[in-house]
């Protein structure tokens, strides 16, 4: 007995830890996963004979899924069927991400009191799921929904192991008879408790779609993808405040002609200290992008960099060939 009557840890859950604690180090280490697989197997638990599955015979997998899903998941297995709307994804043997699409009900209830109920069930639903140790390991977390205005602060709620995410992504889209949408991003609400994350991705489509994002702030992030149709100088502001120490790869995709920022703006973001590590710039689908390699030439952040996207930008090629570009290749 350890102090305060709490029992000694057994020899075996000595090694379940150790091997939880290799495998959340390198994801990919198939030697720690069969052995695991083989502590699972002693239990008699179907994760077991899954990992053994993945690593074998890797063509029977989605059917010995499907055989083992009642006891894998066991009262919440009918929200993983073909008609859920959380889409597991499999690697090593087990549940590694989660794409959760949000009903069209969800969005456009006719009452804001329903909304909220169908949002807090769907939620529900989601944790009860990602609770199974099958999900134990789960590293990706994706969500596409339609005109769900302010609903991004309640989307990690549903996640317990949210702190080993290394991505995370969200996909909002707006359909044509919707005339306005702001998708409120806060950043400083999620980061926090995800210190493991290594990317970020959100994107709005169509063109009254927009974040409304406060400067970013974490320890471990490496890439960074930002896409919307409203991309202004506020959204350039919050990423020159931005401290993102370990960023490698910036992507901005500020898609159609209402995207815009100043000289000035270019400037302050350029001239941020908050990306130290940034090597891989990535500005696609621009229409301003000459007011942005203009504000690059000779700047510290084009010192830093390696290579320069800018796929499906207008740009004039011809700024590429100044000096201080030479050392960039442009992809």
């Amino acid at each position: 007995m350890l102090n305060g009557g709490v029992p000694a840890p057994t020899p075996m859950q000595l090694k379940v830890r150790a091997l939880h604690e290799r495998i959340a180090a390198n994801f990919e280490d198939a030697d720690a996963w069969l052995v695991y697989a083989d502590t699972l197997l002693e239990k008699a638990d179907p994760r077991g004979e899954l990992i053994t599955c993945w690593h074998g015979r890797r063509d029977a997998f989605t059917e010995l899924v499907t055989k083992h899903t009642p006891a894998v998941f066991g009262p919440v297995a009918a929200d993983v069927g073909s008609d859920s709307p959380f889409d597991l994804h499999w690697h090593m043997g087990t549940v590694s991400g989660v794409t959760l699409r949000v009903p069209e009900a969800a969005a456009k209830p006719p009452r804001h009191r329903e909304k909220n109920r169908i949002r807090e069930r769907l939620l529900e639903r989601l944790g009860a799921v990602l609770e199974r140790p099958v999900c134990q390991f789960l590293r990706e977390y994706r969500v596409e929904f339609e005109g769900c205005d302010g609903f991004t602060k309640d989307l990690l709620t549903a996640i317990r192991h949210g702190s080993k995410l290394r991505s995370y992504a969200i996909e909002a889209f707006t359909g044509p008879e919707r005339y306005s949408m702001k998708l409120e991003i806060e950043p400083y609400g999620f980061l926090y408790g995800v210190p493991d994350l290594e990317r970020l991705a959100l994107s709005g489509a169509f063109s009254t779609t927009r974040f409304s994002m406060p400067p970013f702030a974490h320890e471990n992030l490496r890439v960074l993808e930002l896409e919307s149709d409203n991309f202004f100088e506020p959204d350039f502001e919050a990423l020159a405040r931005s401290r993102l120490p370990s960023l490698e790869r910036l992507v901005l995709r500020p898609r159609s002609k209402h995207s815009m920022a100043d000289a000035a703006t270019l400037r302050t973001f350029v001239t941020s200290t908050g990306f130290p590590k940034l090597r891989h710039l990535v500005i696609e689908y621009c229409d301003f992008a000459d007011d942005i390699l203009a504000a690059l030439a000779d700047s510290p952040m084009l010192a830093n960099l390696a290579t320069l996207g800018l796929r499906g930008s207008d740009h004039d090629r011809g700024r590429l060939a100044h000096s201080s570009f030479a050392h960039v290749s442009a992809v």
